[in-house]
């Protein structure tokens, strides 16, 4: 076999087994070379001679609208052609959601133009993982935030009660404070540690989330035994604002779900109407069913909250917690546990609110 035809066949195997789709143009634009990646890239139904003689140009023109932004990918290549310089990693984005990564090298020899190669590989995958790549950075960023946060919140919250009880012990055992006059010292200590407790118990039942070891177990809950356990745990919050709470759910209503999310998330939801409501005012408790599930409704009579509090009710970067009508204090990790819970369980919450108006919190069971 002549040494040039080996040559060829051998051209023609390497060309035809790259990853990227190989386009040549003449100085004039007319297509002398492709391959059968960028057949199968671009027009799968036909072969690379299809191509060999074909204005460039004209042929992008035709193209265009395939791609994302049509126009942006007519005037790039205009651009490119009209420098003539080196382009590397180029990104084009198909209207079928593919990403190419293009490359552009002008063809010169001895200061003659003779043409440009166009090359392309399609980078779908790698784009994906980047964005994921990119999203996870991003909730890293939040939960270390949030975390810092969390130390200052720590910090804070509870040092103090716990530095003014060990005080209180220390003058008790010398000797220097009567029992009989510390009823109202311990009654105030009381509520603070019972606000203290509740954030622990968030703060351990967060962490376990973010360290993947929680696991779900779905079973029957009787909803309004769980809710009339829950209220009995709560009674001295609701007892000392004078706040009825009213429920209105079957005896015998079942839902399926993790009993022990349903817990966390009807105490904490529970707990916040209370905290939010005026003295005298009442807490309503209800079913609505729908087609996908049940919703259950925890709507209080309490000051609301504007438009800007809704928006940031569930971010890690804006988490914070106003206090209550009766200067309870709060921490925002509760309702941010409640959303990961539920939604790690196929559920969702929603609110509505509006400032003096009360709010609505709506619990979402799923089927």
């Amino acid at each position: 076999m002549p040494e040039l035809d080996l040559y060829n066949i051998r051209f023609k195997t390497l060309l035809n087994n790259m990853l990227e789709g190989v386009l040549v143009e003449d100085e004039k634009r007319k297509i002398i070379l492709t391959n059968q990646k960028f057949c199968d890239y671009f027009q799968p139904n036909k072969k690379p001679s299809d191509f060999l003689g074909l204005d460039c140009g004209k042929m992008a023109d035709e193209f265009k609208h395939y791609f994302k932004n049509s126009e942006l990918f007519t005037s790039r290549i205009t651009e490119i052609l009209l420098k003539k310089l080196v382009v590397i990693g180029d990104e084009i984005e198909t209207l079928d959601g593919k990403f190419f990564s293009r490359n552009f090298i002008p063809v010169v020899q001895k200061d003659t133009y003779l043409g440009n190669l166009w090359t392309y590989r399609e980078i779908t995958n790698e784009k994906s993982n980047l964005l994921k790549l990119q999203l996870s950075e991003r909730e890293l960023k939040e939960i270390n935030s949030f975390k810092d946060k969390l130390f200052t919140i720590i910090a804070h919250d509870l040092r103090g009660p716990l530095a003014s009880l060990k005080g209180i012990v220390d003058l008790i055992n010398e000797g220097d404070i009567d029992l009989e006059n510390t009823k109202d010292i311990f009654f105030a200590l009381g509520k603070q540690l019972n606000s203290n407790f509740l954030l622990l118990n968030n703060l351990l039942n967060w962490s376990s989330i973010q360290l993947k070891k929680r696991e779900f177990k779905i079973e029957n809950v009787v909803l309004f035994e769980k809710i009339n356990d829950i209220l009995n745990s709560v009674e001295p919050f609701s007892i000392g604002k004078n706040i009825k709470i009213n429920i209105n759910i079957p005896s015998d209503f079942v839902v399926r779900f993790d009993v022990e999310v349903l817990t966390i998330v009807l105490r904490n939801i529970i707990i916040n109407a209370i905290k939010y409501t005026l003295k005298n005012g009442s807490v309503n408790i209800y079913l609505e069913m729908t087609n996908l599930g049940c919703n259950i409704h925890i709507q209080d009579t309490g000051i609301g909250m504007n438009e800007n509090e809704l928006n940031n009710l569930f971010h890690y970067e804006n988490v914070n917690s106003k206090p209550g009508t009766n200067r309870e204090k709060g921490t925002g990790i509760g309702l941010l546990l409640c959303k990961e819970l539920m939604e790690l369980c196929n559920g969702s919450i929603n609110v509505n609110s509006s400032t003096g108006s009360g709010s609505d919190f709506i619990l979402f069971i799923p089927k």
